[in-house]
């Protein structure tokens, strides 16, 4: 769901059932308002279809589970997000998950806000001429942002293309390269020896 929706931490946080998150249909609405988001703009997005079964088992085997950690019959919060104590989970504790899940998924740990990262960077270098439709996915206010994303794609394609010519050089015959003299490098020594001297 993160991937597909990168939210903040917070908004994804201030997913409830009912009222900022609901089914409408074969898939499922998030509603975010002003005043949640902090911010001069209100929310509103669909997740893909594919991911309503995977919601679905969440909320109607897992959420239960975890809402009556505390061993009562009756779920007292709307939170969509719960921790093993069954409380709305901490900011903290979905910090460290989603790295450890992914460390454990992807061999490499991610904070959210890197996952968000991704998704921009990931939308620049695939399809540059789109890149304007970050600003809706990652819910800003300006363009601003996106084309630091924009700028960041170019910085990745500039690299990949450096790559082959640093393989190239690698490949060189040894005796082909240049090496410095030895005069010199004793210049800059003792350069920087006099310099050390008169300090």
């Amino acid at each position: 769901m993160w991937a597909a929706r990168p939210l903040r931490r917070g908004e994804c946080l201030a997913l409830s059932m009912g009222t900022t998150f609901r089914k409408e249909g074969d898939r499922y609405i998030a509603r975010l308002g002003a005043e949640i988001r902090n911010s001069k703009l209100s929310l509103e997005f669909p997740y893909p279809v594919e991911l309503t079964r995977a919601i679905d088992t969440y909320i109607s085997n897992v959420r239960p589970i975890l809402a009556r950690a505390n061993r009562v019959e009756e779920i007292k919060t709307d939170a969509l997000w719960l921790s093993r104590e069954g409380q709305r989970i901490s900011a903290y504790n979905v910090y460290h998950r989603v790295r450890k899940l992914t460390l454990t998924h992807l061999g490499r740990d991610l904070c959210p806000h890197l996952i968000r990262d991704c998704a921009a960077t990931s939308i620049a270098t695939s399809a540059p001429e789109d890149v304007g439709i970050t600003r809706n996915i990652l819910g800003h206010a300006t363009l601003r942002m996106s084309q630091q994303y924009y700028n960041q794609a170019n910085m990745v394609s500039a690299l990949q293309r450096l790559h082959p010519i640093i393989l190239a050089l690698t490949e060189t015959p040894s005796d082909a390269i240049a090496k410095p003299r030895p005069r010199n490098l004793c210049r800059v020594a003792t350069t920087s020896h006099r310099s050390r001297r008169r300090q």
